[in-house]
């Protein structure tokens, strides 16, 4: 039987900003269909959670759908954590503890990583392979 195996390529952070020029972070371009599936749930779950808050009126209610969403954010930081940890090399692993200091840090980068992390799965999809 052929196992399938995790196949990684680079995000080269220096396309977000010439700072990050050099450094990389794995990707795990060929993610099962259950990783697929869960990141679209989740998308869902977010999009539901940003209607309602568009149709509340005070600030307190926002506060309270904001708190309610993070049911949706933490199971996104494990999944990009998860599509960041696929390569060989353990040293570049991310938990989801760290992927969440990311985005406190620089929610723009988080951004643009996850981003660009899931154009790298749907280019490896489509047969353009870098």
């Amino acid at each position: 039987m052929l196992e399938a195996k995790k196949i990684t390529n680079a995000l080269d952070l220096g396309g977000y900003d010439p700072a990050y020029t050099g450094q990389t972070v794995r990707v795990w371009v060929n993610p099962s269909a259950e990783i697929r599936a869960q990141r679209v749930t989740l998308l869902k779950q977010y999009a539901v959670e940003m209607a309602r808050q568009k149709q509340t009126p005070t600030l307190l209610q926002r506060v309270g759908h904001w708190a309610r969403s993070v049911a949706w954010r933490d199971p996104m930081l494990a999944l990009m954590a998860a599509l960041w940890s696929a390569d060989e090399d353990a040293d570049t692993h991310w938990t989801a503890a760290q992927v969440e200091q990311l985005q406190a840090a620089d929610p723009l980068l988080y951004a643009w990583m996850a981003r660009e992390s899931w154009v790298l799965v749907d280019q490896f999809r489509d047969g353009k392979k870098k």
